[in-house]
């Protein structure tokens, strides 16, 4: 991504938080249906997208959690950040 620009010449920044937890779907509109996901598991993972730096992926303590029991295959510097919900 640091090699990729936007029309302004600014590089591109991206964000991205995961959160794991239970979410329902449906689709939603009537001239014009679109997928969407909700529930409090998409506000969290909104929320942590929001406080991530640029470049880097965050994740919740829930996700951590999984990923500890189910891969040893990752890396992760870790703070403590206090999020909204």
């Amino acid at each position: 991504m640091k090699n990729t620009y936007l029309k302004n010449g600014k590089n591109l920044e991206i964000r991205i938080g995961i959160h794991t937890g239970q979410v329902s779907s449906a689709v939603v509109g009537e001239t014009k249906p679109q997928f969407s996901l909700f529930g409090e598991t998409v506000l969290k993972t909104v929320n942590i997208s929001r406080i991530s730096e640029p470049q880097r992926v965050s994740v919740s303590k829930n996700t951590h959690h999984y990923l500890e029991l189910y891969t040893n295959n990752y890396w992760f510097h870790q703070s403590n950040i206090e999020i909204k919900g």
